[in-house]
């Protein structure tokens, strides 16, 4: 993964007043901290912010904050976004929380998880479950995948596809128990209850035509 760059600037106030004034000036407040790093106020961009995250890994993107203001000068950290709030009506953030991450560090975070092609057993009438529509997945930053696929064409009736059956990247793991089932492959309960009242109701018509003909 290719870190996305963020410009921040250190900022010497905290607080609710502070933080108003940053929106009202166009800026985003935000913090960072973590192993490592002093716990520092900073204001971003909520434009630039914004566009950082619409690269393929959303939330799980690696951002390169490029500090600006402080004592030390213009450095650079290693962040993921761990905390976004937003506002209830717009959804526009107002306030993100970045932790510095090491390039070998392990973080845990959730993948979209997603199906593609057109299972058999569904050909044959039957339903696709997926039970995850994201997965915990631990490994280095670098190495998050932007989504975890399947292919179900193969899938038939009465399939079972668990964690374990899941052809992951070198160095990334799903933390779940290796048996958890991910997708099921059944009967479309819906289609057997229309087949049985269809059923049924032929079988009514034709009892009803036997008494009529008696």
């Amino acid at each position: 993964m290719e870190a996305q760059t963020l410009q921040a600037e250190v900022r010497g106030t905290r607080g609710k007043g502070p933080a108003r004034q940053l929106r009202k000036g166009g800026q985003l407040p935000a913090v960072l901290y973590g192993k490592g790093v002093e716990n520092t106020a900073l204001s971003v961009s909520p434009k630039a912010f914004i566009g950082a995250l619409k690269s393929e890994y959303g939330h799980n993107a690696v951002i390169e904050l490029h500090l600006t203001g402080g004592e030390s000068g213009e450095t650079r950290v290693q962040t993921m976004v761990k905390d976004i709030q937003v506002h209830p009506v717009t959804r526009s953030p107002l306030h993100v929380d970045f932790y510095a991450v090491s390039e070998d560090q392990l973080v845990t975070v959730s993948v979209p998880f997603r199906t593609y092609g057109r299972a058999l057993g569904v050909q044959k009438g039957g339903k696709l479950q997926v039970v995850f529509r994201e997965l915990p997945v631990r490994c280095r930053p670098a190495d998050i995948p932007s989504v975890i696929e399947v292919d179900v064409a193969p899938l038939d009736m009465g399939a079972v596809f668990t964690v374990d059956q899941l052809d992951l990247p070198q160095g990334v793991t799903v933390q779940l128990d290796p048996t958890r089932r991910l997708i099921l492959l059944g009967e479309d309960r819906r289609k057997v209850e229309e087949d049985n009242e269809d059923g049924t109701a032929k079988a009514e018509g034709a009892e009803g035509a036997e008494k009529a003909e008696g």
